[in-house]
C-alpha cells in the first residue's frame, strides 16, 4: 500500500511520449517469438490466400480492436474504482490525484505501454489469419471426417453416442439454457484472459507462455489440423448426409423443443453458419470446423493460466473448462473426440510454450 501512496512522488510524467517510446523498444526482445509466430503464420495465410483466391476478412481486425474498446470501457472503471477504493482505505489525502498519478505510472512508465503496443502489433494480424483460414476450411477439403468422428466416439462411449449418456441429466430446458448461457460466456471470458495477460500480465514467463499457446491454438489447431480433420459437427450431420439416418436427429429435435421453453441461443447462431456456409458467403457469423474444438482447447488453456496464477482462478476456470466440454457435446457443436483433441492439444501447446518462454526469458532477462 506504501507504493500506491507514495505515488505521486515517484511518477515523472513530463515526458510521457519518450517514456512510451521507451518502454516499446525495452520490451521488444521479450516479444521476439511471437513476431516470428506471426511473420510465419501470415506468411502461410497469404500463401493460402494466394493459391485459393480468397480475400483476407479485414472485417477480424475491426472485431478484435472492437472488443478491445468494449474491454477497456468496462475494465478500465472497474479498476479504477477499486483503486480509488484502496486508496481511500489508505488513508490519501488526494485520492484521485493519486489514482491518476498511478495510471500515469501504469500506462506511460515501466513496461506497460510496451506490453499493449507489441500485442496490438502481433495479435491484429493473427486474427485476420485465424479468420481468413477459417472461413475457407470446407472449400479447401471438403467435410469428410463426420462419419469417422462419429463412429469413434460411439466406440468410446461403449456403443451409445456421448450426447445420450449427457441426456438423463442435463436432457431438462433449464439445464440446457443454463449451460448455453456459459457456453455463449466463453467469448468474453476468452477476450479478458487474453487481454489480461497481453496487457497486464507481469513479465515473468508466465505472460509469454500463455500468449504463445495462444497463438499456436488459434492457428496451428483451429487452422491447419482443422484443415486436415475438416469436419462440420452434430448439429449440421442431418445437412451433410441427406437421406441417411442421422444419429443427432432427436438429438435436435430436444434442442428445439428446449428452445420453446428457455432459448437456446446456440441454435440461432448454428443456423446462422449453415446459412452462410450454404451461400458461400463470408459475413459476420461464418466458418465452420469441430474437429478439433477450440472452445475446448482455449478454455483448457485459460484454467492452466490461472491455475498458475492463483489456487482460486484456476478452480473457477477448471469449472467453466468443464462447462465447456460438457455443453460442446449437449449442444450438438462438437464430437466428444473434439473435446478430447483439445484438451490434449492444449497441454501440447502449454507445454511447449513454456519450454520456449523459460529459454527465452533466460537469455533476455539480466543476470
Amino acid at each position: 500500500m506504501t507504493e500506491i501512496l507514495q505515488a505521486t512522488e515517484t511518477v515523472d510524467v513530463r515526458r510521457p511520449e519518450s517514456q512510451i517510446a521507451a518502454s516499446i523498444a525495452r520490451t521488444f526482445p521479450d516479444h521476439i517469438p511471437l513476431y516470428a509466430c506471426a511473420a510465419l503464420f501470415t506468411a502461410v495465410t497469404l500463401i493460402i490466400s494466394f493459391v485459393y483466391d480468397t480475400q483476407l476478412p479485414w472485417g477480424a481486425a475491426a472485431f478484435f480492436l472492437g472488443a478491445l474498446a468494449v474491454f477497456a470501457v468496462f475494465a478500465l472503471p472497474l479498476f479504477a474504482l477499486w483503486q480509488l477504493f484502496r486508496l481511500w482505505r489508505a488513508s490519501a489525502v488526494h485520492p484521485a490525484v493519486a489514482l491518476l498519478s498511478q495510471f500515469a505510472d501504469t500506462f506511460c512508465t515501466g513496461n506497460r505501454a510496451g506490453y499493449i503496443f507489441h500485442s496490438l502489433i502481433i495479435f491484429v494480424p493473427l486474427m485476420i489469419c485465424f479468420a481468413a483460414v477459417k472461413d475457407v476450411i470446407p472449400f479447401i477439403h471438403p467435410f469428410s471426417w463426420d462419419t469417422s468422428l462419429m463412429r469413434w466416439d460411439q466406440a468410446t462411449f461403449l456403443g451409445h453416442h456421448p450426447w445420450e449418456v449427457l441426456q438423463p441429466i442435463l436432457g431438462f430446458p433449464l439445464a440446457t439454457a443454463s449451460l448455453n448461457f456459459l457456453y455463449d460466456l466463453w467469448l468474453p471470458v476468452m477476450f479478458g484472459c487474453l487481454f489480461w495477460q497481453a496487457f497486464f500480465g507481469a513479465n515473468d514467463g508466465l505472460r509469454l507462455q500463455f500468449l504463445l499457446a495462444f497463438s499456436f491454438a488459434w492457428f496451428i489447431a483451429g487452422n491447419l489440423l482443422a484443415v486436415v480433420f475438416s469436419s462440420a459437427g452434430p448439429c449440421f450431420y442431418g445437412f451433410l448426409h441427406p437421406g441417411q439416418p442421422n444419429p443427432y436427429a432427436a438429438q435436435m429435435e430436444y434442442l428445439q423443443m428446449a428452445d420453446s421453453h428457455w432459448r437456446i441461443w446456440s441454435l440461432d447462431v448454428q443456423n446462422a453458419l449453415w446459412a452462410s456456409y450454404s451461400k458461400s458467403a463470408f459475413g459476420a457469423v461464418s466458418g465452420i470446423s469441430a474437429m478439433p474444438s477450440m472452445h475446448v482447447t482455449s478454455a483448457v488453456l485459460m484454467a492452466l493460466v490461472g491455475w498458475r496464477t492463483s489456487r482460486k482462478l484456476g478452480l473457477a476456470l477448471g469449472a467453466f473448462a468443464f462447462a465447456i466440454v460438457i455443453g460442446s457435446i449437449h449442444l450438438a457443436w462438437h464430437y466428444a473426440a473434439d473435446g478430447i483433441a483439445g484438451i490434449a492439444l492444449a497441454l501440447l501447446f502449454w507445454w511447449l510454450a513454456g519450454h520456449i518462454a523459460r529459454r527465452w526469458m533466460a537469455r533476455t532477462t539480466p543476470q
